[in-house]
């Protein structure tokens, strides 16, 4: 009897079909802190507007998946430093476009309040963020493959380093992306005094180097960015 073929993988850029699936896994990350940032119920609605607009660090192009039978599993987004800025303005666009002016500098307020004690990523660094995988399919080896892949289109595109931010309380997390080469870089924390607390947060940084993807070959590319990452809108 001839064995059933393993189920295929693919990896693409995040699409308009993806969004609701990215929406619910990004919540899944940090809900409290994004609840507490853009609303418990705006979130979700903020979240799949700036996606399918496109817009800021939350546009579907900033975004990669690994779809199974068309179904988005896993996601994970980054961005080159040199088009922090940019993004950062997009961002802010976006939650005034949502929100309306009052209720968006709201928002914003809280939202630079709750980042404004982290580490800026370093020059020639690329920063990896909304990075999950769907409860169902962990420890199975996706995220690996997934960041590995991250890392080798970054690496082409010229970053020398990846950085990230991991609860330090996680240490499920903080074994992961020690295994996969990062070491922590600095720990940052709110002030028992901010307006916005969080649990502190370990940066963490590797090398960028084009990884080698042989032990995922079920893993196919559905539509490879090449060379060169997308655009900043």
């Amino acid at each position: 009897m001839t064995a059933a073929p393993a189920p295929q993988l693919q990896y693409d850029i995040a699409r308009a079909q993806d969004a609701p699936a990215i929406v619910e896994l990004i919540r899944s990350i940090a809900p409290a802190a994004l609840e507490q940032i853009y609303g418990a119920h705006r979130l979700r609605g903020y979240l799949l507007d700036a996606l399918l607009r496109d817009q800021g660090h939350f546009g579907l192009s900033r975004h990669r998946v690994l779809r199974l039978e068309g179904r988005c599993i896993a996601v994970i987004a980054g961005y080159r430093t040199a088009d922090k800025l940019r993004l950062d303005l997009a961002t802010l666009v976006s939650i005034v476009r949502h929100y309306n002016p009052v209720r968006g500098l709201a928002v914003i307020r809280r939202l630079v309040e709750s980042v404004k004690h982290c580490e800026k990523p370093g020059k020639g660094a690329y920063f990896i963020y909304d990075f999950a995988i769907a409860e169902a399919f962990r420890s199975q080896g996706l995220g690996t493959a997934l960041f590995l892949r991250e890392m080798q289109q970054a690496a082409r595109s010229g970053c020398n380093a990846m950085q990230l931010d991991v609860d330090a309380g996680n240490a499920g997390a903080v074994k992961f992306y020690e295994r996969l080469g990062l070491t922590v870089r600095s720990c940052s924390s709110a002030p028992a005094r901010a307006s916005f607390t969080h649990a502190p947060m370990l940066r963490m940084t590797g090398e960028c180097r084009s990884s080698r993807l042989d032990r995922y070959p079920n893993i196919r590319p559905s539509c490879e960015r090449g060379e060169s990452l997308p655009p900043s809108p």
